[in-house]
């Protein structure tokens, strides 16, 4: 059961974006994007800070 939640989490919104307005999605689209890049930045500044631990 707890991996078809998960599978749904990861699905469902990919699906929602059908459903919405196309400028709306592209409007945000660049900002998530770049929300996703500044996060991996960070994480991987944290993993190398803290030696990988």
């Amino acid at each position: 059961m707890a991996q078809i939640i998960m599978w749904v989490f990861f699905i469902g919104p990919w699906l929602l974006l059908f459903a919405v307005d196309k400028e709306r999605v592209k409007r945000h689209m660049a900002v998530s994007l770049f929300g996703v890049v500044l996060l991996t930045m960070f994480f991987k500044l944290q993993i190398a800070l803290t030696g990988g631990k």
